[in-house]
């Protein structure tokens, strides 16, 4: 199922927990904590939806302990695995969570009120991208390396949360560098030895091997995200059925009609047999999006009525196609940003051995701190954008070249090929990005692209591409070659799908019988016409375009 572009929903206080959740960004700001660069298309957690009602967040939760005694020298193959159980003991007040810009300040706080970056030791417990981000924070704060204890718990999955092993080698050789304590494989086990846990002064934990001790001055903890003891009582007083998340169906309902849910913390029924696909494979900006328009003639009775779908598309989950997006500045001062399509999590290797996986353009390195990777899919579509630098970019700008085609990049296959595109970062000269920062990716900023160097993403060809009225453009071009404009012939989509079905056929090759069709009606006089009134409208931001009668 398509669905329009997304916009992202307005917040409430929630009802089930009264907090006041905010969505952060990613930021050049080195007063703003780096560990909350969590991914600029996901809030927090789940919309629980009802007229009158609120919001609930899926959060970092705080991780229970095996409670096995370290004495005895125990194993992880000896104790349980503790990750799927419930902590509903009190929190000790130097363990801190981090869901929300609330929470950051918070623990700000706790550090320069108690001496920690002089002499406490950091535990950072996980193994998301989110233990990262926050050692850099520690380290930039002034915290030793020696003090920081990052404690990775034995993976659930194969895939690992950076995906890429060139990148993946330079975070283990700055942390190694910054002299930061890595423990692989670490169940945590007790804290203060399984004796009053308020506040932590130790934490032990088991590994493949051999158990071990941590002194503790602040906790943090980076688990999965799941559904909080309080949650899931709220979820069960209110009968509402629960199977590891909050069932829904295709139209955001609970087994409750006037109950509606989204986002990671809910699950599609078991009825669509797609157990794999959740809301947290999609960007949860567009979930709240259509959300939001699913519940709009809740409460304005003027709307004219929504055709309803077919019955069979309630069997199929909807599929989304914004692109989730994650970055934040990771250990050794590296600028990181991925984009990618909505899918079920794959190790890269996996999908670069697919017959159809397309072709790589990859510049520069990590080690230079100029790496860039763009995945071009078999349409000759950008599918992924991965950034890593050493001085900040418009991540802004790169977002928007997802889903573009290569051939609105400038041809960027052909040119990359003929060895013109050596450095994504720099032009052919060698001219290095003047760095602008890492804007709000929300918001483009045209002074700031203008003012840098000529690189190949700032050079004037592309500035059309990152206005954000690009996207009104495109659909008014596809409205164009998907309408038949000509009475005589079908329309251009029309045409290319009795191609593909091969209900015609072509004395020549399918691509030059479209071109030449294309240029020969009246399709290529009213595209043209779009794009020029598209510039003509837009020129206060897009002077460096011209148009017929500009002279």
């Amino acid at each position: 199922m398509q669905t329009k572009r997304s916009l992202p929903p307005r917040r409430a206080v929630g009802r089930l927990k009264k907090r006041k959740d905010k969505s952060v960004s990613l930021k050049s700001d080195e007063s703003v904590w780096p560990w909350e660069n969590r991914g600029w298309d996901s809030p927090r957690g789940s919309t629980l939806g009802k007229p009158g009602g609120g919001v609930k967040m899926a959060s970092q939760r705080v991780p229970c302990p095996t409670e096995v005694d370290i004495s005895l020298h125990p194993t992880n193959r000896e104790v349980s695995n503790s990750c799927l159980r419930q902590y509903t003991g009190p929190i000790p007040c130097n363990h801190f969570t981090l869901n929300d810009e609330e929470d950051c300040l918070r623990a700000l706080a706790w550090i320069k009120n108690n001496s920690i970056t002089t002499e406490g030791n950091v535990i950072i417990y996980g193994n998301s991208i989110d233990t990262y981000t926050t050692v850099e924070t520690l380290l930039n704060l002034g915290v030793r390396g020696s003090c920081i204890h990052l404690v990775q718990h034995p993976p659930t999955s194969i895939i690992t949360c950076i995906n890429d092993c060139a990148v993946e080698g330079a975070i283990e050789e700055a942390l190694q560098a910054a002299g930061v304590n890595v423990y692989r494989d670490a169940l945590l086990a007790q804290w203060n030895n399984g004796l009053y846990s308020d506040p932590i002064h130790t934490a032990s934990f088991t590994t493949p091997a051999k158990p071990f001790q941590l002194p503790c001055s602040m906790f943090f903890s980076f688990l999965e995200k799941n559904v909080d003891y309080e949650t899931f009582k709220a979820f069960n007083d209110a009968c509402l059925v629960y199977d590891g998340r909050l069932v829904i169906d295709s139209n955001f309902h609970t087994n409750d009609i006037a109950i509606r849910a989204a986002g990671p913390l809910t699950k599609f029924s078991n009825r669509y047999y797609s157990n794999e696909w959740t809301h947290s494979n999609f960007n949860s900006k567009e979930i709240g999006f259509q959300l939001a328009a699913a519940m709009l003639k809740l409460f304005d009775p003027t709307l004219e009525p929504v055709t309803e779908p077919p019955a069979d598309l309630d069997r199929l989950i909807p599929m989304y196609k914004g692109a989730k997006i994650k970055g934040g500045i990771l250990p050794g001062s590296y600028h990181y940003l991925h984009v990618s399509k909505p899918a079920i999590p794959t190790p890269l290797e996996v999908q670069r051995a697919q017959s159809d996986f397309g072709s790589e353009i990859v510049t520069g390195n990590v080690k230079n701190g100029n790496y860039f990777r763009i995945h071009i899919n078999k349409y000759r579509m950008v599918e992924t954008i991965t950034c890593l630098s050493k001085v900040p970019f418009p991540a802004s700008n790169y977002i928007r070249l997802f889903g573009q085609h290569e051939q609105a990049l400038n041809n960027l296959c052909a040119r990359y090929e003929d060895g013109l595109v050596p450095d994504l970062y720099r032009n052919a000269s060698g001219a290095q990005v003047t760095p602008v920062g890492l804007p709000d990716p929300e918001d483009v900023s045209y002074s700031e692209t203008l003012s840098m160097k000529s690189n190949y993403f700032t050079e004037p060809w592309c500035m059309a591409l990152f206005h954000d009225r690009f996207i009104d453009l495109r659909k008014a071009l596809h409205q164009i070659l998907s309408s038949k404009e000509d009475e005589n012939l079908p329309s251009m989509e029309e045409l290319a799908r009795q191609i593909e079905d091969e209900e015609i056929n072509l004395p020549e090759k399918p691509r030059n019988y479209l071109k030449r069709v294309f240029q020969e009606t009246i399709y290529r006089p009213l595209v043209e016409k779009s794009i020029l009134d598209y510039l003509h409208y837009n020129h206060y931001h897009l002077p460096m375009y011209a148009w017929p009668g500009i002279i």
